[in-house]
């Protein structure tokens, strides 16, 4: 069992926890705002009602679909296409190619083999494109 002085001390503890707990609803107390309202069914809500947790409410479709077309609509484009700028780009890459192709078999026809006692065949004459800028059709630049 417990001695006297165990029994007061814990006696002095139930009496103090009581009187806390009143002094502390007292100095803090509860906001009317905090309270719930009692609303009758079908009347408007005076404030807006917000769910203390999150859920998910479904669109239909036709809703969503409209509102991410609108949303679509108010972005910048980030890149401008320009069909001229690719037509030059395509007919640049072209002329580069067939330079390329020409320069190598210039290179093959130059680099064969010497015949018979070390003679070798007449050089090959580079292709007329090798050296300039850029062939006629892409207007000479």
């Amino acid at each position: 069992m417990l001695s006297s002085g165990a029994v007061g001390r814990h006696a002095a503890r139930f009496l103090l926890a009581p009187l806390v707990a009143l002094v502390a609803y007292l100095a803090f107390p509860r906001a009317g705002s905090l309270l719930p309202h009692s609303s009758a069914v079908g009347s408007v809500a005076p404030t807006d009602v917000i769910a203390p947790v999150g859920f998910l409410v479904p669109k239909p479709e036709p809703q969503r679909v409209r509102e991410a077309e609108a949303l679509a609509a108010t972005v910048r484009p980030v890149v401008t296409a320009h069909p001229e700028a690719a037509e030059a780009a395509a007919a640049q890459a072209g002329h580069f190619f067939a330079v390329l192709d020409s320069a190598a078999e210039w290179a093959r026809a130059s680099s064969k083999p010497r015949g018979p006692r070390g003679s070798r065949p007449p050089r090959a004459t580079p292709p007329r494109s090798v050296g300039r800028r850029c062939a006629p059709s892409c207007g000479g630049r």
